[in-house]
C-alpha cells in the first residue's frame, strides 16, 4: 500500500461489503478510486456490441438485386457512357421483372452521320429473346438519347405485355393477312384461285369476297385475304380488293 504523506489526513477504508479495513490517506483513496473506474469502464467498451451498419440513402432495392438477363450494350458511332448503360440496365430490369423468360436482351446505341441536316439524332435497337420467339424494336430515335431509350423500351414494353397475354389466352390473335393476285377465275362456277408471290395457290368461293361483289374480280387483281383450313384443305377467306394509287 502506498504512504501516506505525514500532513495528509486519513480516511477509513471499507470493503464491497461495507466492513471498516484500515485507514489510509484521502489521496491514496482517490487513486483506488480512480484504478476502478478505469477497469470498469475498460469493462464496459469492451462488451459494447458493435455499431449497425448504416444504410444506404435513397437506394432502391429493386435496384440492388442483381439481374439474371443476359444483357449486350453496344454503342456505334459515339463513345461509350456510364450514364447511358446505367439507364439501359434500370430499364431492362423492369423488362425482366414483367417476363422472367426473357433469355437474351440486347440494346444497340447509335449516333447518326454528321452529314444528318437535322441534328445527330441517336437511334435505338432492342432485341430481346423469349423461347420460340424474338422482339424487336428498331430505329427509335431522338436527338436526346435518354428519350430515344425511354421511347424504345416503351415500345418493347408494350410488344412484350402482348406477348404475355397472348400466352396467357387473355388476347385472341388475329390470323396473318397476305397479299395476292388472281391467278385464274370461272364466273359461271362462282370460284377461282389466288396465287401468292412465294408461289402458294389458294381456292376461293363467292361467299369468300369480303365485298360479296364476285362480279368485280378478275385475273390479274391485287387481293388481300387471310387463309383457314377447310375440308379440301388450305382457302382464302375475306378476300378483298387491294386499291393501287394512280401514277
Amino acid at each position: 500500500m502506498p504512504s501516506s504523506a505525514p500532513d495528509e489526513p486519513l480516511a477509513p477504508v471499507v470493503d464491497r461489503a461495507g466492513r471498516p479495513t484500515g485507514a489510509v490517506a484521502v489521496g491514496d483513496v482517490f487513486a483506488l478510486c480512480s484504478a476502478e473506474l478505469e477497469s470498469l469502464a475498460r469493462l464496459i467498451l469492451d462488451n459494447l456490441p458493435d455499431a449497425p451498419a448504416r444504410p444506404a440513402d435513397c437506394v432502391s432495392t429493386v435496384e440492388l438485386r442483381p439481374m439474371r438477363l443476359p444483357l449486350q450494350i453496344q454503342f456505334l458511332g459515339m463513345d461509350r457512357s456510364e450514364a447511358l448503360e446505367a439507364a439501359v440496365r434500370s430499364r431492362a430490369a423492369r423488362l425482366e421483372r414483367l417476363a422472367p423468360d426473357i433469355t437474351a436482351c440486347r440494346v444497340a446505341l447509335e449516333l447518326a452521320q454528321k452529314h444528318s441536316r437535322q441534328g445527330r439524332p441517336v437511334s435505338v435497337r432492342i432485341d430481346l429473346t423469349l423461347p420460340g420467339r424474338e422482339l424487336v424494336v428498331d430505329r427509335v430515335a431522338d436527338e436526346d438519347a435518354y428519350v430515344a431509350l425511354r421511347d424504345a423500351f416503351d415500345d418493347m414494353r408494350r410488344r412484350l405485355d402482348e406477348t404475355m397475354r397472348q400466352q396467357r389466352g387473355e388476347l385472341k390473335t388475329h390470323p396473318e393477312r397476305l397479299d395476292g393476285v388472281i391467278d385464274r377465275l370461272d364466273a359461271e362456277g362462282g370460284f377461282g384461285f389466288i396465287r401468292t408471290a412465294q408461289g402458294g395457290e389458294y381456292y376461293f368461293g363467292r361467299a369468300s369476297l369480303a365485298n360479296g361483289d364476285f362480279e368485280r374480280v378478275a385475273p390479274g387483281m391485287a387481293v388481300r385475304f387471310i387463309v383457314e383450313a377447310a375440308g379440301e384443305g388450305l382457302q382464302a377467306h375475306r378476300v378483298s380488293l387491294v386499291r393501287t394509287r394512280a401514277r
